[in-house]
Order: C-alpha cells, then structure tokens, then sequence
C-alpha cells in the first residue's frame, strides 16, 4: 500500500505529539497545536486566500473551529472534542505549573466515541490515555481533511 507524502507527513506530526516523552499538559498543547494545524487546512482548501486568515496570529483557534463549523467540514463529535481540547488548553496556559488529569483526557476522547474506545483497547502502558486521545482525534481530523485535499489534487492534475 503507497501511503499519499501529505498522510506520510501528518503521521510524522502524530508521533512527534505521542512519542514525546514530556508532561501531559505538555503533550496536550502538542495536541492542540496539531489540531490547529488540520483547521488552517480547512480554511486553506475552502477559502481562496485562506492563506490571510491561516497566517494572521490575532485569528485564533475559536475562530477557524467556527469556520470549519461553518464550512460543515467536521463532524460534530470533532467539533465538541476540539472545543473541549480548546478548554482545557487554556486552563493550561493560564496556570503556572499546568496539570492535566487522566479524567480529561478520558473526557475528550468519549466525545469522539468508537475511536478513542479502540484506541484504548489497542494502546498499553503509559500515557495510555493521551496516546488513545491523539489518535483517534488525529484519525478522525486527517480522515475528514486529507481526503479532500487529495481529491482537490487529482481535479488539478487531471
């Protein structure tokens, strides 16, 4: 099977996220770093010069959710997931020593429902828990924007 270089890159992105050997809070803003990433994506396969959003640091991550809500380029349980993912973020940034516990991990993950149940089952040992939530929120991320940039790629080619 020949794995497409954009999917190729985003995997190297999701092992960078998990394989950090760092805190959780850490980890997390990893996390929602990647999944921002996946939302300027969006913007630039859905806007002509998404570019001027995607790169302006005063639009924030509040604001390209809601694009892609708008767009109708997520499922809802990604949405509520990344909303919940946003939340905690910000706690984060606004502590000095930030902890993230393994209940909110949990917590994210059981909105994106099956994925994170699999993953749960699938991952061992530490970090289990964030390992499981990064996964199923990376795959359910990639699915939903890979797929069309890919498509958007063949229309050009052909």
């Amino acid at each position: 099977m020949t794995v497409h270089p954009k999917t190729m890159a985003d995997l190297m992105e999701l092992v960078h996220v998990i394989g950090a050997e760092v805190d959780d809070a850490t980890r997390l803003l990893r996390l929602h770093s990647l999944s921002e990433y996946f939302l300027e994506r969006i913007l630039l396969h859905r806007l002509p010069n998404g570019a001027v959003l995607a790169e302006d640091e005063r639009f924030g991550y509040y604001h390209k959710v809601q694009l892609a809500i708008a767009f109708g380029a997520l499922k809802a349980s990604t949405i509520g997931a990344l909303r919940k993912l946003a939340k905690i973020r910000n706690r984060c940034a606004h502590e000095r020593k930030p902890v993230v516990n393994i209940q909110e991990i949990v917590e994210i993950g059981q909105i994106i429902g099956p994925l994170f149940t699999k993953g749960m089952n699938d991952f061992e040992g530490d970090n289990r828990e964030f390992r499981a939530l990064a996964w199923a929120l990376f795959t359910e991320l990639s699915n939903q924007t890979t797929a069309l940039e890919i498509a958007a790629e063949r229309l050009q080619v052909e």
